[in-house]
């Protein structure tokens, strides 16, 4: 049964669920009350339709602005290409009408939320122009993360303190340290994520160190050639690296230590990056990882990838959810299995990773109500 968004009270029957330990269950009966997972039950006796529950994604890391030019510099390198301010993605942002800019931008964030994603978070260039004119803060599920100009900046950051959720840092030498330590003042009970160690070159000039002293960074984004001891770093000090693996991919910079993240227990979440570059879609992330993992461990690591991808990404951003649970809000994803099957899998976990894809969806829940419908 799927409800309408019309009912406080109703109950969702799937033959498969991913509930709170993360493995699944078979004929599942949900029952939500305003907004709320009030019971759940399994293993139930009867017919139920061939679908599957489970939470739905966090999107921890993009930059929408570029969706206005994809695929723009297929030759260029990572920095001829993005590094601010002189990137060609840069001087396109400055010549591009902002109303056409921040059409594209919200398209682009609506048709996420309805593709599955809960929450987004979304590095907007520009500065306090950039994000007023630019953008559109329409949901509480879309989170803007600005990145102030250098000009004025005190006045700058006390302006984007108001439109902003939190701030979306370049790199660490963007801004020198005093700069930096106006930043972290101003800012000071708003997240702050930076770019860190995308590149080689920034981790020899130890821009985690820079970064961590001088901004104290709630996330660290990329991480790509971070070694044992900065990993260590971010578990001991409780912060969040948001991994990007197919950008990191597609510029050619490298790949992250994924094992050492998950031996750590490091709170990770992924994020898909430029959306000019690489299309916005988790599930391509959490393959490549899976496929990636299997190169240096044939140990089953599929539970911690899916939790990075939901339950830390409510976490990070200070949702509660990323869980089928009872007492949890009702926010989950139903999925048509016909063209998944898991009832034939072996490892249903594994199987769900590698043949999901946005098609597949059949609703979405949040706060228990219906944000996509589609079939009759």
């Amino acid at each position: 049964m799927i409800a309408s968004n019309l009912e406080e009270s109703f109950e969702i029957k799937v033959k498969f669920a991913l509930l709170e330990d993360f493995e699944f269950y078979e004929n599942v009966l949900i029952e939500i009350e305003n907004g709320i997972i009030k019971k759940i039950e399994h293993e139930n006796q009867g017919k139920f339709p061939s679908l599957i529950l489970i939470p739905p994604l966090v999107n921890a890391h993009i930059h929408s602005g570029d969706s206005c030019f994809p695929d723009l510099g297929y030759n260029l390198t990572l920095e001829e290409l993005v590094k601010p301010p002189e990137g060609l993605k840069h001087k396109m942002l400055e010549k591009i009408d902002k109303k056409i800019l921040k059409e594209s931008r919200i398209k682009w964030i609506k048709n996420l939320l309805e593709f599955g994603y809960s929450i987004i978070a979304d590095f907007v260039e520009g500065g306090y122009k950039g994000v007023s004119e630019a953008t559109e803060k329409f949901s509480d599920r879309y989170i803007i993360l600005g990145r102030p100009s250098k000009d004025r900046i005190i006045e700058e950051l006390e302006k984007m303190y108001s439109i902003c959720d939190g701030l979306g840092i370049p790199d660490s030498f963007a801004y020198d340290k005093d700069e930096m330590k106006i930043i972290r003042d101003i800012f000071k009970d708003k997240p702050i994520h930076i770019h860190v160690s995308e590149t080689k070159a920034n981790h020899i000039k130890k821009d985690f160190w820079i970064a961590l002293e001088n901004l104290d960074p709630k996330a660290f984004v990329h991480c790509t050639h971070l070694n044992r001891e900065e990993i260590k770093e971010i578990k001991n000090l409780n912060k969040f690296a948001i991994l990007c693996p197919r950008s990191n991919l597609w510029f050619d910079v490298g790949f992250p230590d994924v094992l050492s993240f998950i031996k750590e227990e490091v709170n990770v979440a992924i994020g898909t990056d430029n959306i000019g570059w690489i299309s916005p879609d988790l599930w391509k992330e959490l393959e490549i990882l899976i496929l990636h993992l299997r190169k240096f461990s044939k140990e089953d690591y599929s539970k911690e990838i899916f939790k990075w991808a939901t339950l830390n990404g409510y976490s990070l951003f200070n949702f509660k959810g990323g869980i089928i649970k009872e007492g949890y809000p009702a926010d989950f994803i139903i999925i048509d299995n016909e063209k998944i099957e898991l009832e034939k899998s072996h490892n249903k976990l594994v199987t769900l990773i590698k043949r999901m894809n946005v098609s597949l969806i059949y609703n979405i829940y949040i706060n228990g109500k219906s944000i996509k419908i589609k079939y009759n």
